[in-house]
């Protein structure tokens, strides 16, 4: 809960005098990352196998490094949201639910991985992107386009795969304290320890977030802990070891998901929940394998278990009586999941079969199992307990060929052998081409996903007395399909990078919610159809004179082909747009950065977008209308300065310490009143201030 910033700053100022002549001992610090990495990084999830992004067909974004240091993210979401083909919407203020959508799909489509560790939630729902804290990360991947065929049913839509900062061998240690205090009485505090030896690295992390918010209950704190290990006991084997803890508390302004932060509706809500808060606790424990027994061979098992605790607690209050929906409620339940993946790569270059024209060859044979598991107890005007457990067993099938060191093709296949649940097959095929006289690459792909039902979809029950909401057991996954086009132009030496892209989705058997229910006694049904299609183009101009310039802009189209003569409920109404997707948006950053000073000004723009009113809940009634959430614009400045760099001091030295930097971020710049989803305001001008120092 809040705690004074005096006892969290004693606290630093105490680690520190403790630290530094430890610290003051430690080998210089390691190397920065090669040149050529940062202008054309590597991608591990395009394929499972890492390539430079200029030889893979598919739309894979990286964000490194650099762009975390100029940024000055609050929470990993931040710099999520500037991606290419990315819609990211948040509930609120910090803490808020974020749901992420990839090129219009829906928000449970994306699987999201922890430096190749499933870490998207047990209960198949969407992965609410709101608590990463990015100490944990160097950077992320972001994989657009159906890639069930390799990574399962939670990527119809894509990947976001996020990379731990864990230290390479040999490199030196540094430990890392920073501290931050900003608007809404908000405080950060963080450790962080990494580095290496001869034949491993190291990562260990801890941090403290605490926020008031702008409303009376509307607070946020979240403690969370990682650490990650890497061994490498010989050149031809790799063991790493993984556990993260992260627990987090949202209090609830409204409960009712409503317009009660929103003061501009007429007239205005001042029903507010005074007492309602949600609270998550989620663990990850991961082990991985990478064996090379042979030049041709690579096996690379990794086994996880996951837990997510989650708590809606609605207490009484004196509001309850006068809300004929929203009373006392409590809501808890426990997802597990236990996951086995074992890929075998088997890899053949060109001149070992004698076929010049082969650059190198990849095929990749895996199989998979996963339980998950998921426990609810509902607590209302009466209650239900819900305990179900399903399993999935999957083989699949990936191929790579790289020909004349210019064109790139790659296939998969999987089979998803479910015991709950029609089985799914999905598949993908990929192509790219180098152009090298003016280094211009074109690329194209096409594929199938699958989403498989959440349990809520399919077992949830409550009994409210005047509401019985069913799920359905006879769902059967949502499906994907989709092809892209793009082309990308390299100039300056690929510092300079241009891209375009023209994609389509068709979007088949989507589950449809309805208050009313159907026609087979549930609340839920594979009813909807619905058809996306869009342009992304994007700009990166990559360190030239001290400047940094990324930009993009995209264009989406969402219609709904079919809801079944009116049965996909309000969120799927035949003929209309899907909720919350912009016609348009953008968004661009541009950094100046010379030797200790780093000043970012990012812009993003979206489009008017459809979202529903929930306003009528107040009074006990199930019809939402449709609205049109206005188009907003935000601005944002980074501005970092290291006092010490490379322990070279532009003022008075401090013993041992590495480096020190004074950071300021300001958000909303402008204090525009928008709201990224309708009824709840989105943070006016907000700052958040403080040092970092390395040892």
């Amino acid at each position: 809960m809040p705690r004074s910033p005096r006892s969290a700053l004693r606290l630093l100022l105490v680690l520190a005098h403790l630290l530094i002549p430890a610290a003051a001992r430690a080998q210089a610090p390691a190397g920065a990352a090669p040149q050529e990495l940062l202008l054309d990084p590597l991608t591990v999830t395009a394929t499972r196998t890492p390539r430079p992004v200029s030889t893979v067909g598919d739309s894979v974004e990286v964000f490194t490094r650099d762009r975390i240091e100029l940024t000055l993210p609050a929470d990993f979401s931040d710099l999520l949201r500037d991606g290419a083909g990315i819609n990211m919407d948040q509930s609120g203020a910090r803490g808020a639910t974020a749901s992420l959508r990839i090129r219009g799909s829906e928000n449970n489509f994306g699987s999201v991985l922890l430096d190749g560790f499933k870490i998207t939630t047990p209960d198949g729902d969407a992965f609410d992107f709101a608590h990463i804290p990015p100490e944990w990360l160097r950077g992320a991947e972001i994989l657009r386009g159906p890639q069930s065929a390799l990574y399962g049913s939670d990527a119809a839509s894509g990947v976001v795969n996020l990379l731990l900062d864990t230290g390479r061998p040999g490199e030196a240690r540094s430990f890392e304290l920073g501290a931050r205090l900003g608007s809404y009485s908000t405080y950060e505090e963080v450790l962080k320890l990494k580095g290496g030896w001869e034949k491993g690295g190291y990562l260990a992390t801890a941090s403290r977030v605490d926020s008031q918010g702008r409303f009376k209950n509307d607070g946020y704190f979240r403690t969370a802990a990682l650490m990650a290990l890497d061994h490498f006991p010989s050149p031809e084997a790799k063991l790493r070891l993984l556990a993260l803890v992260n627990r987090n508390r949202r209090d609830q302004t409204s409960s009712d998901g409503a317009a009660n932060t929103d003061h501009r509706l007429t007239p205005p809500q001042t029903d507010r929940e005074f007492n309602a808060y949600q609270l998550a606790t989620d663990q990850m424990y991961g082990l991985s394998l990478e064996l090379r027994p042979a030049r041709w061979i690579e096996f690379a098992p990794k086994v996880s278990f996951y837990q997510r605790d989650f708590l809606f607690n609605d207490p009484p209050d004196a509001l309850d009586s006068t809300r004929p929906f929203f009373s006392a409620f409590k809501s808890d339940n426990t997802q597990t999941r236990y996951l086995s993946d074992n890929p075998l790569n088997l890899r053949v270059a060109g001149k070992d079969i004698g076929w010049d024209a082969l650059t190198s060859s990849v095929t990749t044979l895996g199989f998979q199992w996963e339980e998950e598991r998921f426990f609810q107890f509902v607590r209302g005007s009466s209650n239900t307990t819900e305990n179900h457990e399903r399993l999935a067993r999957s083989l699949y099938f990936h191929q790579q060929l790289i020909l004349r060191e210019r064109l790139t093709l790659t296939g998969g296949l999987r089979v998803d052998d479910y015991d709950v649940g029609k089985d799914d097959v999905t598949g993908k095929l990929s192509a790219s081409y180098l152009l090298a006289r003016t280094d211009t690459k074109v690329r194209g792909a096409v594929g199938s996903g699958a989403k498989r039902p959440s349990f809520n979809d399919l077992f949830f029950f409550s009994d409210q007395g005047f509401l019985v909401l069913r799920g359905n057991p006879s769902l059967k996954s949502e499906r994907q399909e989709s092809w892209e086009a793009g082309v990308d132009q390299y100039l300056m030496g690929r510092r300079l990078v241009l891209s375009a892209t023209y994609f389509e989705n068709d979007l088949k058997d989507l589950i449809s919610f309805s208050f009313a229910g159907f026609p087979n006694g549930t609340n839920n049904e594979n009813i909807s159809k619905v058809e996306t299609k869009g342009v992304e183009l994007s700009l990166a101009l990559v360190d030239v004179r001290g400047f940094t310039l990324r930009a993009n802009w995209n264009y989406l189209d969402t219609i709904v082909a079919d809801d079944r003569g009116g049965a996909g409920g309000q969120d799927f109404q035949q003929g209309q747009g899907l909720l919350r997707r912009p016609h348009w948006w953008w968004s661009g950053s541009l950094s100046y950065h010379p030797d200790r000073f780093r000043a970012t000004l990012s812009l993003r723009e979206v489009g008017q977008r459809p979202d529903r009113d929930f306003t009528p809940l107040l009074a006990g009634s199930f019809t939402f209308p449709r609205v049109h959430n206005p188009s907003y614009m935000r601005a944002d400045l980074a501005l970092a300065y290291d006092l010490i760099k490379d322990r070279k001091p532009a003022v008075r030295a401090l013993p041992g310490v590495q480096r020190l930097t004074l950071e300021l971020k300001v958000n909303n710049l402008a204090d525009k009143d928008y709201d990224e989803v309708f009824g709840f305001n989105a943070p006016g001008i907000n700052w958040m201030a403080g040092l970092r120092l390395r040892f």
